[in-house]
């Protein structure tokens, strides 16, 4: 496959960070609430991280499951093969996945969470509202430039797939990362004053 080698180069630093995400979410000072970086500090963001790792884990492995689902009817595995190939290959996924999923999350949704901290935003339904901004873009992007034919001639079916098979795992990571961030329903308590 043409994504062995970024699994085998990702497979040591990906191990890496979840330890030490686990380590920081646990050993970190806590803050008062409403100070810290985005009215939430440093200990619950950890806690954010690595809520979202193990949600990662979880898709990854639900890709896994259904991926062997597909490859047994079309003959590729044995149904008693199915059960021996979903551990590695769910392993396989997180690796994959993990380092985008951070990237994902460090580069856009903690400015954004830092944003939605100004206006008392800074909660579960606010984090699951800035993780749909990826998959609008990358609906408006499918909309803009249909990537083959089927695409071109179906626009609506293949953007609202595009839509779609974004915005679930993207409502996933941040439902987990507030959730395990500690973050409040619908509004913080106060802005952040830093």
């Amino acid at each position: 496959m043409a994504t062995d080698f970024a699994v085998a180069y990702f497979f040591y630093p990906v191990l890496i960070c979840v330890a030490l995400l686990s380590i920081f979410a646990w050993k970190l000072k806590p803050t008062e609430p409403g100070l810290g970086f985005a009215g939430v500090g440093g200990k619950r963001i950890m806690r954010g991280y690595l809520g979202v790792v193990l949600a990662t884990l979880v898709y990854s492995y639900f890709l896994t499951v259904m991926t062997g689902f597909s490859k047994v009817e079309l003959g590729h595995i044995e149904q008693e093969e199915l059960v021996a190939w979903v551990p590695p290959w769910g392993i396989y996924m997180f690796v994959l996945l993990t380092p985008f999923v951070l990237f994902f999350l460090t580069a856009v949704g903690l400015p954004l969470l830092a944003l939605l901290s100004r206006y008392r935003l800074t909660s579960i339904a606010g984090s699951i509202g800035i993780a749909m901004v990826l998959p609008f873009v990358y609906a408006l992007y499918t909309l803009v430039n249909p990537y083959n034919n089927w695409c071109a001639s179906r626009l609506n079916t293949c953007v609202s797939q595009a839509f779609f098979s974004c915005a679930w795992p993207a409502i996933l990571m941040a439902a987990c990362f507030a959730i395990f961030a500690g973050l409040p329903k619908w509004r913080s308590e106060a802005a952040n004053e830093t």
